[in-house]
């Protein structure tokens, strides 16, 4: 938190089949954010849906990038998400710093705590634990 605003989200790694597809996703987390009044109030948006590009990993990610641009170019609403950038800006400089402070008191924002994080294998292996299809 630390004042700092949140603009939206843009996701990522999405397969482009099963439960967890690009298009489900997208689907229930569009859905989320047009009703969820904490994320209409603060004007956080969706930038973009991913899909997995698994050439990104490896010793010749590098020679990919280009194909990742494009694909993300395809996939990520930059206008909208350099907008949103652009009110938030417009809000500091003019001074309006405070509309963008957390409306929840400090007693009620979430503690971070020294419990271990699990990684994403740890994660993805309950996902599948509780009938989740494997990931991409």
């Amino acid at each position: 938190s630390k004042g700092v605003p949140v603009l939206g989200a843009l996701f990522n790694k999405l397969s482009l089949e099963g439960f967890y597809s690009l298009e489900n996703c997208k689907k229930e987390i569009s859905l989320y954010f047009s009703q969820n009044n904490h994320q209409i109030r603060h004007g956080r948006k969706p930038f973009g849906f991913c899909p997995l590009f698994p050439k990104m990993g490896g010793k010749d990610a590098m020679d990919h990038v280009h194909d990742f641009i494009r694909i993300f170019g395809d996939h990520v609403d930059m206008g909208l998400l350099l907008h949103r950038a652009a009110e938030i800006q417009h809000l500091y400089t003019s001074g309006s710093k405070l509309q963008l402070a957390s409306s929840e008191p400090a007693s009620k924002r979430q503690k971070v705590s020294d419990k271990r994080f699990r990684t994403r294998q740890e994660i993805e292996n309950a996902a599948i634990g509780a009938g989740a299809a494997p990931s991409a």
